[in-house]
């Protein structure tokens, strides 16, 4: 038979702990497969083979991740014969996914307390926030959003004004692996600006108290506000006198409103 030799060798399906090296072999009987982290290698995997010719894969597992490794073939004959391959192959292993810079921003003039949420990833991920009071972590929340990216930015809003949150930054990788932050840790603003109102209407009704000059007339008004208020109206007679009355004020805090 000829000497042993491998005719040719790939590396596929990398990962951050692991990778496949397939090669195809003839005339030898086994084929020690080398590998390190530099060319002395020190692990090392034993596969027997076929004397014939055929190919064959091998999953090295246990790497660390964002490595360059080395690795080299020993193919072993019918005589017991060992023949080193020679030439050496290197593959590098995929970094595992990691959050940084993470910032932590108040959105001003918002009708609710809101914070923008800024990070980036070494590699692409996957955007997920989970938030919750300090006081009470059993109301905790999640924002994620599916887009594998490096430059992250998530909006948190309808917190509670003047309050503690802990916040937890999360992302998956394509091949699933999870990259989780520690515990960051931010306050709310308090309610520094009153509710902004919007659509305004008047609606006329007249009462059936009297007729001619007796006759009276009854408002209803309504709005909008962008968070929630209480209700109350002051009026006047006249386009441009003073406001002399007002309603009683509805303590309940709504959206939309009518007196």
């Amino acid at each position: 038979l000829p000497p042993p030799q491998v005719i040719e060798t790939s590396t596929n399906d990398i990962r951050t702990d692991s990778a496949v090296i397939t090669f195809t072999v003839a005339s030898a009987t086994s084929v020690d497969i080398l590998y390190g982290q530099s060319a002395a290698y020190g692990g090392v995997e034993t596969i027997p083979t076929s004397s014939i010719e055929s190919q064959y894969s091998v999953r090295l597992n246990n790497l660390i991740d964002n490595t360059v490794y080395n690795f080299k073939f020993i193919l072993k004959d019918v005589e017991g014969n060992d023949y080193d391959s020679i030439e050496n192959h290197r593959f590098n292993t995929l970094p595992y996914p990691s959050i940084q810079n993470i910032q932590i921003e108040e959105v001003k003039n918002s009708a609710q307390p809101t914070v923008n949420i800024n990070w980036t990833s070494n590699v692409p991920i996957s955007s997920q926030l989970t938030f919750y009071p300090l006081d009470n972590p059993d109301q905790d929340r999640d924002l994620i959003e599916l887009e594998l990216k490096t430059e992250h930015l998530l909006t948190v809003s309808e917190l509670l004004a003047n309050n503690k949150y802990g916040l937890v930054v999360k992302g998956r990788d394509a091949l699933g692996n999870e990259a989780v932050s520690d515990v960051y840790q931010f306050t709310t603003a308090a309610d520094s600006r009153p509710p902004v109102i919007s659509n305004v209407k008047v609606e006329t009704r007249m009462t059936t108290a009297g007729s001619g000059e007796n006759a009276q007339a009854q408002l209803m008004v309504s709005w909008d506000t962008d968070e929630g208020g209480t209700s109350q109206v002051e009026f006047g007679e006249g386009s441009t006198g003073p406001y002399t009355q007002r309603t009683l004020v509805d303590d309940n805090l709504t959206f939309i409103h009518l007196v």
